[in-house]
């Protein structure tokens, strides 16, 4: 019979000695793939963490704050007691950085830094939201894994695991060949049988472009004066024009990226930027060893670090909640319906196991598992 520990050894001989750059860690699955290589992987050297700083809170403060104290460490921090936060701060480092910026916002002695400390790449970043702002989605999903694509070929072609999203081909097939996307086609023409006719990067600089357009336009606009109790009109101030300008323009690109999507054959801007990120990467990898775990609907764990840890009431979790508490009866749906759901810890799992070996000659799709009844 296989122990824990032994069923582990080829792993952590392949991580021993890693300076591993982790994105999205302030996301439901980067924070269990952190927990899972502090307390599995032990010979991992060093665990960098991409993180966006936000207003007056710095990346240093966010990872305390949003990661480290999250109930996901409560079991570390109860067998490590007075040395967990010790061993933290001699693996754990915070890189301020943003994914939708050239170099992540860093200057080029700080980005060549870390191209040369880092020795592989796990990119589970992204913006999630199917509603998000078009022109954000592109430069956060789509051209933040090239960004990654261009620091793992910076860093000596260091190997790269990327999370996309089992959703990319859409309802182009019934199964989702583990392959991307072929060059220049969408699930539109792959469904229709027509020939490639998407080129990736017109297309990425031509949908930006639209969404400069739709934010430009929304400024000339000018919102009406409202009415105070006497009835009399009451002046817009500047703040109340600017921020009703603004929403104006996120209204706008978020309804453009759902238009774009359904016309080439995807559901939403998610799942339309996601695909479009493998593109990239299947395209430009050249000599960088490539592995894209495309998870389905994460929710939370099954059993690791303990049963049913998530982060936030996201998802199915609305639902399932309200199930629990017996405030929802019935769901309504065809009988034969399976949700399709993955317990986060099984994508922690195999996201760590993904990892290709340093001298990878191929790239390779990988679709999340699934345990017995929960498909």
């Amino acid at each position: 019979m296989t122990t824990e520990a032994e069923g582990l050894a080829p792993l952590r001989d392949r991580y021993a000695g890693q300076h591993i750059l982790l994105t999205g860690a302030t996301g439901l699955l980067a924070k269990s793939v952190l927990e899972k290589i502090l307390r599995d992987l032990p010979y991992v050297e060093k665990i960098l963490l991409l993180v966006r700083p936000r207003r007056s809170v710095d990346a240093a403060e966010r990872v305390e704050w949003e990661i480290i104290r999250s109930p996901v460490f409560d079991r570390l921090r109860n067998e490590w007691r007075n040395n967990f936060h010790s061993t933290l701060s001699n693996k754990v480092v915070a890189v301020s950085g943003d994914l939708s910026l050239r170099h992540f916002g860093l200057d080029d002695a700080a980005y060549d830094e870390l191209a040369d400390e880092v020795t592989m790449i796990i990119n589970s970043g992204a913006t999630c939201s199917f509603r998000e702002q078009f022109d954000r989605a592109l430069q956060i999903n789509t051209l933040g894994a090239r960004r990654i694509l261009k620091l793992a070929q910076d860093a000596g072609n260091v190997p790269l695991v990327h999370v996309s999203t089992a959703y990319v081909y859409e309802t182009a097939y019934a199964v989702s060949p583990e392959r991307v996307i072929p060059n220049g086609h969408t699930p539109r023409t792959l469904r229709s049988g027509e020939p490639a006719q998407f080129s990736l990067d017109e297309e990425i600089d031509r949908m930006l472009a639209r969404c400069a357009a739709l934010r430009g336009a929304a400024f000339l606009e000018r919102p009406d004066d409202s009415l105070g109790e006497d009835g009399q009109a009451v002046p817009v101030t500047e703040e109340e024009r600017d921020r009703w300008r603004q929403n104006l323009a996120n209204r706008a690109t978020i309804e453009y990226g759902t238009e774009v999507a359904h016309e080439n054959g995807w559901r939403d801007a998610y799942q339309f930027t996601k695909s479009l990120a493998e593109q990239f990467l299947g395209r430009d990898r050249g000599s960088v060893p490539l592995s894209i775990v495309r998870p389905t609907i994460i929710e939370g764990t099954l059993s690791e670090p303990v049963a049913g840890w998530f982060d936030r009431i996201r998802m199915f979790h609305p639902i399932a909640v309200e199930y629990g508490r017996g405030n929802v009866q019935e769901f309504a749906g065809y009988k034969g319906t399976k949700i399709d759901i993955v317990p986060c810890d099984l994508v922690t799992n195999l996201t760590l196991a993904a990892a290709p070996p340093d001298d990878a000659a191929t790239s390779r799709c990988i679709r999340s598992p699934v345990p017995r009844g929960t498909r």
